[in-house]
């Protein structure tokens, strides 16, 4: 499943010529507390690749790499802005340019993060050229960022919350993990186990272990402390269980049919016909927790990644859906039930679709796409020029939680910041 973050505007107040943003103020709503220092135990489908890091490749990474790597601002659970390793932020120019103001952090081994470091880190992994969005970054100062936008934005460089732009120090040695930003680090890291200890003073040892394939439940029993999941099955078996807690989190992610040349079905094009026909899907086609799609969609930010389209192509009457994704296995044999002319539905594993999709290979794809608008074109599906995107439906995970678990935070997307 993708990972996706939604990202919503600045509060009134952040446009150009206003006074300095600043973040949220009062207590985090999204805090779950609890004074437990215990070893938590974390089961993971796969376990993370130091060379991936810190920008996540899959849902296993994208939970172990939230505890290791802070980015500059954060987005709470509740949509609110506030700080990460920024402080402050404020327009110096029409709402193009803005300041980042960073606090007193220090990556692991205890070398300041200064703006310096956080150019460095974005060069690192590549990422400074990918941004539609981002024409510069510069270090005009020791702790102040210099962020010059494509284009003039009143909401400021919130994108720089977006968990793919986290901030990493070079690693100790080469092939080794990048020095952490956040709270933890890397104690141990085996075939079958990786611990996270805290940086600083004494707290919670994570321990993330490789989950044996098989039932969710399975792993509640095995001593999950925390699983985030979507299967109905667990969140149903959880709930009846009093030392767990059962918590929804955000919506996060837009199931989409993409059709690179016509549409196989035909879909309502008044504004309520088009609501009900994507609440029909949530409600009679999807057993997870699901719901019509709803503004902001996602695979709303791909145009600028698309590719021209195929010429001559003859696509086959297959509509394609992610191999091992339940959900949009159910929305595809959906398609295939109402479309007017003989369809098959078909999995395909990642490179394979890719592949069919870049080349219009079949008639439609279901396709899962972060809510969140995508910092680069990185990690998207590669979507001919001339291919519609219609958002089916939306879906979101639940947080099953143990009530003696070490105390933590959400993010939009739902990803736990557990708290040393």
């Amino acid at each position: 499943m993708p990972a996706g973050i939604l990202l919503v505007a600045f509060v009134a107040g952040c446009a150009p010529g206003a006074p300095p943003a600043t973040v949220a103020s009062g207590a985090d709503p999204c805090l779950i507390d609890s004074d437990s220092r215990d070893t938590l135990d974390l089961f993971v489908a796969d376990l993370p690749s130091a060379q991936h890091a810190p920008v996540p490749r899959n849902d296993s990474e994208r939970l172990v790499f939230r505890q290791l790597y802070a980015t500059l601002l954060r987005i709470d659970c509740t949509g609110a802005v506030r700080a990460g390793l920024a402080e402050r932020w404020l327009p110096d120019r029409d709402g193009e340019l803005w300041r980042l103001e960073l606090g007193e952090h220090r990556f692991g081994r205890g070398e300041p993060i200064t703006a310096q470091r956080v150019v460095e880190s974005f060069a690192r992994v590549g990422l400074t050229d990918e941004q539609p969005w981002l024409a510069r970054l510069e270090s005009p100062g020791p702790r102040t960022l210099a962020v010059t936008l494509a284009a003039p934005d009143s909401t400021g460089p919130i994108r720089l919350a977006n968990p793919a732009l986290a901030i990493a120090g070079a690693p100790a040695r080469p092939g080794g993990w990048p020095e952490p930003s956040g709270p933890f680090r890397v104690g141990m890291a085996a075939d079958s186990v990786v611990l996270l200890v805290p940086v600083e003073g004494e707290g919670p040892v994570l321990r993330f272990r490789r989950a044996p394939s098989g039932d969710d439940r399975d792993l509640l029993e095995a001593g999950a402390g925390l699983l985030i999941t979507r299967d109905p099955a667990a969140i149903a078996y959880a709930a009846r269980i009093p030392v767990l807690d059962v918590i929804p989190l955000p919506w996060d992610v837009t199931y989409a049919l993409v059709s690179p040349i016509v549409p196989p079905i035909s879909i309502p094009t008044d504004s309520a016909g088009r609501a009900e026909f994507r609440a029909s899907l949530a409600r009679d086609a999807v057993r997870s927790a699901a719901r019509g799609a709803e503004p902001p969609f996602g695979g709303s930010a791909t145009a600028a990644c698309r590719a021209d389209f195929p010429s001559g192509s003859r696509p086959r009457p297959r509509v394609i859906y992610p191999e091992g994704d339940a959900t949009a296995r159910e929305l595809a044999e959906r398609i295939v039930a109402i479309a007017p002319v003989r369809l098959t539905a078909a999995a395909l594993p990642p490179e394979a679709l890719d592949a069919s999709l870049a080349e219009a290979g079949d008639v439609a794809f279901v396709v899962p796409f972060a809510r969140a608008e995508a910092v680069s074109c990185r990690g998207l599906p590669p979507l001919p020029s001339g291919a519609t995107i219609e958002p089916l439906v939306d879906t979101r995970a639940h947080l099953i939680l143990r009530r003696d678990a070490p105390r933590l935070t959400l993010d939009a997307d739902g990803v736990p910041r557990i708290l040393p």
